[in-house]
C-alpha cells in the first residue's frame, strides 16, 4: 500500500437499525455527519527527491498523500453525499484504488498541520537537497530560504548528529 492510514479503526460490529430510513432527513444527515472521521496532524514518511522543494515552494504534491478512510463512502447515496460534502470542505480528494477495489480520499501534507519524518539515514540526502536549489549561482551572496513547513520531525539519535545543519538551517529558512 503505498499510502499511509491515518485512522486505527476498530473492527465494527454491525447492527441493522431498521427504522432509520423513516427517521427525518436532518437527523439522518446528522448522524451520518457525526459518524464521520476528525482529521488529525499526520506524520508523513515519503519525501525522497523532494527536500528542498518541501521547504522552498507550497505545492503539497510533493509528498505522497495520506488515505482517509471513510467508511460512510460506501454505506449509501445519502451517507456518501454527506461524506463527499466533508471531504471537499477539508481539501481532500475521492481516489479509486483498483488493486483493493474500493473508494478512499486522500489528504495531501499539510505545511503547518502536519509533520514531515526525516530518518537518521536519509538525513544526509534530505539537508543536502536543502542546498542544491541554491546552485552556483548562490555562491558568495546571501540567499534566504523561506519555509511554510513547521513540523520536521527526527529522531533524538539523529539530532545528536545533526545540530550543526540545523543551525545552518535557522540561518538559511528563520522561522
Amino acid at each position: 500500500d503505498n499510502y499511509g492510514n491515518i485512522f486505527h479503526q476498530k473492527p465494527i460490529i454491525l447492527e441493522l437499525f431498521h427504522l432509520f430510513p423513516d427517521l427525518p432527513p436532518e437527523i439522518r444527515e446528522r448522524i451520518w455527519s457525526e459518524a464521520l472521521p476528525t482529521l488529525r496532524p499526520t506524520l508523513y514518511f515519503d519525501h525522497r527527491g523532494c527536500g528542498a522543494e518541501i521547504c522552498v515552494s507550497h505545492e503539497s504534491g510533493l509528498v505522497r498523500p495520506t488515505r482517509v478512510e471513510v467508511p460512510l463512502l460506501v454505506v449509501n447515496k445519502e451517507a456518501r453525499h454527506i461524506a463527499l460534502t466533508w471531504a471537499e470542505k477539508r481539501g481532500l480528494r475521492l481516489a479509486f484504488l483498483p488493486d483493493q477495489q474500493k473508494l478512499t480520499l486522500l489528504r495531501d501534507f499539510d505545511y503547518t498541520y502536519d509533520g514531515l519524518y526525516v530518518a537518521s539515514k536519509d538525513w544526509d540526502d534530505f539537508f543536502n537537497e536543502l542546498f542544491l536549489i541554491l546552485g552556483d549561482d548562490a555562491k558568495g551572496k546571501q540567499v534566504m530560504i523561506a519555509s511554510l513547513m513547521k513540523n520536521l520531525i527526527i529522531s533524538e539519535t539523529c539530532l545528536e548528529t545533526v545540530v550543526s545543519d540545523l543551525k545552518l538551517i535557522c540561518i538559511y529558512a528563520p522561522p
